[in-house]
């Protein structure tokens, strides 16, 4: 569900409020920071990265695909350790994304940038 609501707050403020990738990525950080620090739970919440994730699904999911792959290798090789693979995935797949040729986002029609 964390992944649906980070998905429809970005799809609602692009598709539908302001059709500009900068109120987009406004939207991703505010439902991100709404999770995390939720008013209905004296302003804890989880962590975020599902939230994100599924911003990151409406716009791009070749970069979701990475993202989640990374994350899947790092938790295999650490043991089954959910905060370690969250940090190492957060911190590699913006350096793997970068560094991936371009002709892997223009495969599917989608701009990483």
């Amino acid at each position: 569900f964390d992944i649906l609501k980070g998905a429809f707050a970005v799809f609602i403020a692009y598709f539908i409020i302001f059709p500009k990738f900068f109120y987009a990525i406004i939207a991703s950080l505010f439902v991100v920071i709404g999770h995390n620090f939720n008013l209905f739970f004296r302003f804890r919440g989880g962590r975020g990265l599902a939230t994100a994730l599924g911003g990151v699904l409406v716009f791009n999911p070749i970069v979701a695909i990475i993202w989640v792959g990374l994350w899947v290798l790092f938790y295999r090789i650490i043991k089954q350790d959910v905060l370690f693979a969250n940090r190492l995935s957060a911190i590699v797949a913006p350096v793997a994304i970068i560094s991936a040729p371009d002709y892997i986002f223009y495969f599917f029609n989608y701009n990483c940038f």
